[in-house]
Order: structure tokens, then sequence, then C-alpha cells
């Protein structure tokens, strides 16, 4: 029999909360004596504003009573009569800045909120810094749980760049690897702490997973004692689902093809922000053609763009229509006026869709993305492979990176007893790598420098055969890290991705899949495969602190959460499996350490290649 842990189910919309966290941190700073709007000024690192971007435009600030927002590492001029509002992350760097602003008085007041709790070691160097002034009455420090980006509803990131190649790096020290988990943990423990929720922390097998799990459990456990946490008890507990990149290589380095990922993949949108020829679109919550279209394939996409251009078209002839039968038709003309407002919003909207479909459809027919699309999605959910075709889009004038992607995926999904398969792959990496340009000597031990630099594509190869070809323990000797010193399977991680897609057709992604088979209420209906996963994820409830049986619990909602970065490709997926009639009553929420683009995850690959 299986248990349902509480009755009503959580309400989830993180931006939602998130926004509310930060209006009140606005309100409480631009509201004076009487409750009189003051005007403010808004002070950010680039973390403080990606946690702004996508929950606030600029004219919603200005209603808040924030005049201007600046960079924190920016030089500022002195406002001295306006009170300022940091949005930082509590490092040292920033508490210096601060500190020189505060003893330079460029503020009337000086309202800090940290994104998280700062520590005692960063406050006594705060209050060092701030010995030469005769007062602190104007200054006031807060923490908040905030270490978190929300750039949709049910989706967050911790804007963790280069997180997969950070624990796999064999230059990643111990101190490095211990503040990456510290920044993880955070990020997920604040996660709960704006959802206000106690779930059960389900993870798979890998080494990453698990210590990211224990930290959580543990993490969970504090904050339960210290009255952070406190969930209403008639709410049913969600499960926290922590996934490895490693258990699903393949789906980052899939060419997308719905609306949002192309989006972000080929145009490079961020934080729903997208430049096309040096000019900025912003999609917005507003825009339901956007809330509509953003998962759809583009093809469907272009479709519905065009019969909501048409509608626009007659609404304008029918407003002209009733300007100039203004006496015969006044009320025909006040009814047109009146939706006046609304067609300048929706004409804007448009303009702003048929710009970016412009830009995905030369994108598109240049780099044959459709094509690449289509060959990968056999691959990894068919267990098709059409060599003729594969060779063909290969050896195109298609971009490079498409043309690697493909041939790692091509490698990946390769069963490496198959001669045949690991023959071709052989052959594609041998042409890819004469077409690459010469490495530089070395690799990147600082993983500062990465963005600066580029890794040889097909290094990527080399890495995988690397990984394929040791397992843990010898890398953790090699090493002298302890079983604590890697996060890669070796091997069995590639031997897992090439299970996940053998066999009969796939309807779902890999972590999606570990979701269907945590989620599934009707236990009865379980096949094999499902049955298999759940003895393959570990079970931990973070109130006891014990290991429970997963296969008795049923849950309505679920965080999946992927360590090493994630993608736009599986939370489309996820939100596809909502959607699914038989999964109505389900909601899930979609985290991740980075959102990677197929071409940063190459690089990612090329340059533990390197070393």
């Amino acid at each position: 029999m299986s248990r349902h842990l509480g009755r009503g189910s959580v309400s989830l919309s993180l931006r939602r909360l998130t926004r509310s966290a930060v209006e009140e941190i606005l309100g409480r700073s631009t509201t004076g004596a009487g409750g009189k709007l003051e005007w403010s000024i808004l002070i950010f690192d680039d973390f403080g504003r990606d946690l702004v971007a996508p929950i606030l435009k600029v004219g919603e600030l200005r209603k808040m009573g924030v005049t201007l927002y600046l960079k924190l590492s920016a030089s500022r001029e002195a406002v001295s009569e306006a009170p300022a509002i940091y949005l930082v992350q509590p490092t040292e760097a920033n508490m210096k800045i601060i500190a020189k602003d505060c003893i330079e008085e460029k503020y009337r007041s000086f309202n800090i909120h940290f994104t998280s709790p700062v520590s005692r070691k960063l406050l006594e160097l705060f209050a060092s810094e701030l010995q030469s002034r005769s007062s602190i009455a104007n200054i006031s420090v807060k923490d908040q749980f905030l270490s978190f980006v929300s750039p949709e509803h049910d989706l967050f990131t911790l804007q963790m760049p280069h997180s997969y190649y950070t624990i796999g790096s064999v230059h990643t020290s111990q101190e490095q690897i211990n503040n990456y988990f510290e920044i993880v943990t955070n990020g997920i423990i604040h996660v709960l702490l704006t959802l206000q929720v106690v779930p059960i922390v389900v993870s798979v097998r890998t080494a990453a997973a698990e210590e990211l799990a224990r930290l959580v459990t543990a993490r969970i456990r504090d904050i339960i004692k210290e009255h952070y946490l406190a969930p209403h008890a008639d709410v049913s507990r969600p499960v926290l689902i922590i996934t490895d990149r490693n258990s699903d290589l393949a789906t980052p380095l899939i060419q997308p093809f719905t609306y949002r990922a192309l989006l972000h993949d080929t145009l490079g949108m961020n934080l729903n922000k997208v430049t096309v020829s040096t000019t900025d679109h912003e999609l917005v919550d507003s825009d339901p053609l956007w809330q509509e279209l953003a998962g759809k394939e583009f093809s469907d996409v272009l479709e519905r763009t065009n019969e909501e251009t048409a509608k626009l078209k007659q609404q304008k002839d029918n407003l002209g229509k009733a300007s100039g039968e203004l006496e015969e038709q006044t009320q025909a003309m006040t009814d047109a006026m009146s939706s006046a407002s609304g067609v300048v919003e929706k004409k804007r909207h448009i303009s702003t869709h048929n710009a970016l479909q412009k830009a995905l459809h030369e994108a598109i027919q240049k780099g044959r993305l459709d094509e690449f699309n289509g060959v990968a999605e056999e691959m990894l959910l068919q267990g098709q492979f059409d060599k003729k075709k594969i060779t063909e889009l290969i050896k195109s004038e298609a971009p490079l990176d498409q043309r690697v992607r493909l041939a790692v995926l091509y490698y990946l999904l390769s069963d490496p007893d198959d001669k045949a398969r690991m023959d071709a792959a052989k052959e594609f990496e041998s042409y890819l790598t004469k077409q690459a340009p010469v490495a530089d000597e070395g690799a990147v031990a600082d993983v500062s420098k990465l963005e600066a630099t580029e890794a040889p594509l097909h290094l990527a190869f080399k890495y995988l055969k690397k990984v394929r070809g040791f397992t843990m323990p010898q890398r953790a000797e090699k090493e002298g890290r302890g079983s604590m010193g890697q996060f890669f399977g070796g091997k069995k991680v590639l031997d897992d991705v090439l299970k996940a897609v053998k066999g009969t057709a796939q309807q779902h992604l890999p972590h999606t899949r570990i979701l269907d088979a945590v989620l599934q209420s009707n236990r009865s209906k379980r096949d094999d495969e499902k049955s298999k996963v759940i003895r393959n994820l570990d079970c931990i409830d973070p109130k006891t602190g014990q290991a429970i049986n997963l296969s008795s619990l049923t849950f309505n909602t679920a965080i999946v959460f992927v360590i090493g970065g994630g993608n736009f490709i599986e939370y489309e997926d996820l939100k596809t499996w909502e959607s699914l009639e038989e999964n109505k009553d389900k909601t899930v929420i979609y985290g991740t350490t980075e959102l990677l683009r197929g071409s940063e995850f190459l690089q990612q690959l090329s340059h533990l290649g390197e070393e």
C-alpha cells in the first residue's frame, strides 16, 4: 500500500515568490516617514542583476521608487541625498566596495541586502573596514535567502558557470570542490525556504548526486531545528530528485527545435532577453503568444505568429474604419479606441516575435538545424542510427560545433561492442580533428580563464574515451583525494547512458523517465523499467535522516535538480510529461547549476579533454 505524505498540494511559483521577496526589500527601503514613497538607488553585482532581471522590469522598478540602478563594480558618482539599496552576494570584494561607499558617504543611507547569509568572518571584515566612521546609524545589513535565479515560474538556475568542468577537472582543488558544493547546497536550501517545504530527498547513485543529497539532507535538518522552515501540516511533501549531468551526457548535445530552446541554444537567450543585430528583445509574461508558444516546435510557432499577425491587421483596419466614420459609428469608435492600447502592446509583442523568428529561420537554413535535430532525436529516443545521413551532415558546411556535437552524440550512444559503430565514430573523430585549429600547449588550470579560451572541439572525444576507459577507484587513487576526489563514474557513466536509450523507442528523456518512475501514482501499472529505476535510487527523509522505501510513497510535486548543468530541452520534456492527462495533478519544478547551450557543454567537455 502506498503512503501519500500530506493531503493538499504545494503552490509552486518560484518567480512569483522571488518577486514578492524582492518587492519587500525594495518596499522597505523606499518607504519613508508616513508611508511616503522615497526615490532610491538600487546597486547590484552580476548575481543581483540576474536575480532582478526576469522578475522586475525598468518601469516596475520606477513605480517602486527606484530611479537609478547601478552596477556595484562600476564607477559611481555620489548622490548624498538619496538612500541606496544594495542587492549583492556576500563576497570579500563586494564587502570592501560597500565599505568604501559608506566611508565616502556616497548616499544618505545604506540598506545592504545579501542574497545569502553572510559569514561571521565577512561581517568582521566589514566592521574593520568601517572603523574610521564615527557612526553606523545609517547602515543596515540584512541576510536574504535568494541565491537562485528564476527565469520561469517553475525553473531556477544557480548561475554557476563551468559547473560541469569544475567537478570533472583534475585541476580543481579540494577547497574549490567544497566551495562548489556549498554554493549548490545553499541554492537548493534557499529554494526550499522560499517554497516553505520539507521534501523527501531522492538521488541517483553517482558520487556527485549522493554527496549533494547528503549535504542537503543535513542542512534541511538544521533549518528545521532553527525554525526557518515551517510548512503547513496539511500540505503534501514534495520529492526533491537530485540527478547528475553524468546520468545523461547526451541530451545537452542535441540540437533543439522548440522555440524557447532554439532561442537559447542558437541566439544566446539569457534570462528571457535576446539580442539580435544590437537590438534587445525581452520575452515577458504579459505576452500571451510567448506563453503559448515557448515550448512548441518552431514550425508551429511560425504558423501561429502568422495567424496573430493577420488578426492584428484586422484589428488595426477596424480601428481605422471606426475613425473614418465617426459621426455614424460613434459607438464603434468608442469600442475600437478602448482596445487601442491593447493593439499597440500586441503589435510590440508580434514585432518582437517576427524579429526573433526571422533570425532563427536564417540560422536554421544556414546551419541545417532541423536536420541535425532530426537525426539526434532518432538516435536518442528511437535508437535509430542513419549512418549515411549522419556522415553527410558531419562532412557538410554546417558550423563546426554542430557537426562535432552530432559526432560526439553518435559516439556516446553507440555500443562499444559494436565494431561497425565504433569504426564510424573513429572515422568521424579523425575527419573533424583535421578540420579543427591546432591546440595550444597545456590545459587551462584556472577555471576563471575558461571563457577567454577555446579548446579544440574534437578533444571532447578524448575526454569521453578517458572516462570510458578508467574506473572510479583508479582515478581517486591517482588524484590522492580518496572517494570524494572525483565525481564521475567512468565507464559505468557511459554504459548507463547507453542502457537508457537501448531497446524500444522512448517517449521521454532519461531524467523525465526518472521523474515518471518516482511520481507514478498507480503502482500496479509500474513496468519493469520503472521498478528498476526505483531500485537504483536512494531515498532519505530529512526529518529523520533515515533511508525509506521509495516504492511505498506517492507524490504530487517534484523538484528535479541537475548538478553539472541543465538545459531547456530537459525542462520542456519535463513540462510535456506534466501536461499529459494522466499527470494533471502533478507539478514539476526544474533546477540546475547553470543553463547550458550545446556549444557551451561541448566546450567544457573539450577543455576536460585537454587535461
